[in-house]
């Protein structure tokens, strides 16, 4: 295989002619020590073919703009050093965005659950409040879930606070009652804030 030097000025004239003989000459030539330099940055089989590769068909599309004059060895080592960086940039892009794209995903997926669970509390509320009277739902909707104050509610619908007290007591009897007969078919939403409302 000839080295470098010996890629003389008439077969660099002759590849920018677009001479394919030339350029097989010059890729004999280089590849060897191109492949051995461009592993060292990449440090993978794969990539270094595929820089390598790239090198040649960097070489092949812009013959016009070879210069004999000046050193070859530069020129294609440059521009083999160049689509390293420009891989290895690539690369770590691609990973960024990978990483972004399953941090997204995980971000969603969480949202969703979050959703679901707050959509499950939300239901299992409403259906223990559904076995209140209407007065006394209102009562321990307003006091519990609301932030009312006694006297609020007993301004509101016209009664005593020490009823507002009574008919929140007895709100709460029930609703514990209720949860402790369909306990084992929602333990599960326990874990979901706000259940504390009933004890």
């Amino acid at each position: 295989m000839k080295s470098a030097g010996q890629v003389d000025k008439k077969v660099l004239i002759e590849l920018r002619k677009g001479d394919y003989l030339s350029f097989k000459k010059i890729y004999h030539a280089y590849a060897q020590r191109l492949y051995s330099f461009i592993f060292k940055v990449v440090k993978d089989v794969d990539l270094a073919d595929d820089v390598l590769q790239l090198t040649f068909v960097r070489i092949w599309n812009n013959r016009e703009q070879i210069d004999e004059e000046k050193l070859f060895d530069a020129y294609i080592f440059q521009i083999a050093s160049n689509l390293c960086i420009d891989t290895l940039r690539q690369i770590a892009q691609q990973e960024r965005k990978k990483q972004h794209l399953y941090q997204q995903m995980n971000e969603l997926a969480l949202s969703v659950e979050e959703q679901f669970l707050i959509k499950e509390k939300a239901v299992l509320i409403d259906q223990l409040l559904d076995s209140l009277p209407p007065q006394r739902r209102l009562i321990f909707t307003r006091c519990k879930l609301e932030g009312y104050s006694y006297q609020e509610v007993a301004d509101e619908l016209g009664i005593s606070t020490s009823t507002v007290s009574n008919q929140l007591v007895m709100g709460v009897k029930t609703l514990r009652e209720e949860f402790n007969k369909h306990k084992d078919a929602i333990i599960l939403t326990l874990l979901i804030p706000n259940i504390y409302i009933f004890f």
